[in-house]
C-alpha cells in the first residue's frame, strides 16, 4: 500500500497522474482491441418503436463503446443501428455512464434491407 501524501486524498504513486494516466494502467479486461471509430449509430429498442441516436466512440469485434445524451432511458437490451453501414447488431449492455454505454454484441450482424 503507498502511503498518502498529506493534506491531500491522494498516494505517493499517483501524485500528479491525470485519471486518465492512472485508468490506463489498470488491466485490460476486453476480449479484443478496440478500434476508435466514430460512427454514427442508432440505438433501437420497443419492438422498432423507440430510437436514440448515439457515437460509436470505439469498437472491437465483441462490442464497442458508445456515447448518448444520457442513458438514464436505454434498456440493458436493444439493437444498434450503424447509420450508413444498413448494420443492426443485437446488444447488452455491460457498464454505463450518464454519457456513455459499453456494449457487447449479442448475434451476427443482421444487414438492413
Amino acid at each position: 500500500m503507498s502511503a498518502r501524501i498529506e493534506g491531500t486524498n491522494q498516494d505517493k504513486e499517483s501524485y500528479g497522474r491525470s485519471r486518465f494516466h492512472i485508468e490506463c494502467e489498470m488491466k485490460e479486461r476486453r476480449r479484443g482491441t478496440r478500434i476508435r471509430a466514430y460512427k454514427g449509430a442508432r440505438i433501437i429498442f420497443n419492438n422498432g418503436r423507440s430510437t436514440i441516436d448515439c457515437v460509436v466512440v470505439d469498437q472491437s469485434r465483441s462490442g464497442a463503446r458508445l456515447r448518448v445524451a444520457s442513458s438514464r432511458d436505454i434498456p440493458d437490451a436493444f439493437d444498434l443501428l450503424l447509420v450508413g453501414e444498413d448494420i443492426i447488431r443485437p446488444c447488452r449492455v455491460v457498464w454505463r455512464t450518464v454519457h456513455a454505454l459499453g456494449i457487447a454484441f449479442q448475434d451476427k450482424a443482421v444487414v438492413k434491407r
